[in-house]
């Protein structure tokens, strides 16, 4: 009996999201929500799809530059994403997700520096946009939480 449960569960999840993938072409909001669930499903090509139609709609919309920054990252295409994390914070410097997401392309663009006896000025420039990136998100954090000041600054 739980087994039949759990297969009809499935089978309206199933039906949920394939309905939810029926979206307005128009509609930016459905396009990267559309392009967020398939890059949950590990459908990066259809996910990629949605995210440039809706940035085709509207190149500005922060959703779709973040989700297509977060698509480019999981697909380890960490430059790409960095252009879309910073065209997101160029136009809200405060977004702690991208500045979260930034941070973490550069820290894994920055590991084939690590090996190296003489990193070079491309390593030593990603190491103080880290540090910047870094420094911003701390001060992002404690003006929205005075509380963890304390706790940052150990």
């Amino acid at each position: 009996m739980k087994e039949k449960i759990k297969q009809i569960d499935k089978e309206r999840i199933k039906k949920a999201i394939d309905e939810t993938f029926n979206v307005d072409p128009k509609n930016v909001k459905e396009l990267w929500q559309k392009g967020f669930l398939l890059t949950k499903r590990k459908k990066y090509d259809e996910a990629k799809k949605c995210l440039d139609e809706a940035l085709k709609i509207n190149p500005r919309d922060q959703n779709a530059l973040k989700q297509m920054g977060n698509l480019l990252r999981i697909l380890g295409k960490y430059e790409d994403a960095l252009e879309y994390y910073n065209e997101v914070l160029e136009m809200n410097p405060k977004e702690k997700l991208s500045l979260w997401m930034k941070i973490y392309c550069l820290e894994e663009l920055i590991k084939p520096c690590l090996n190296k006896n003489n990193p070079g000025e491309k390593c030593l420039s990603l190491v103080k946009q880290i540090k910047e990136c870094r420094e911003s998100l701390k001060k992002y954090l404690i003006e929205e939480n005075p509380n963890l000041k304390s706790y940052l600054e150990k």
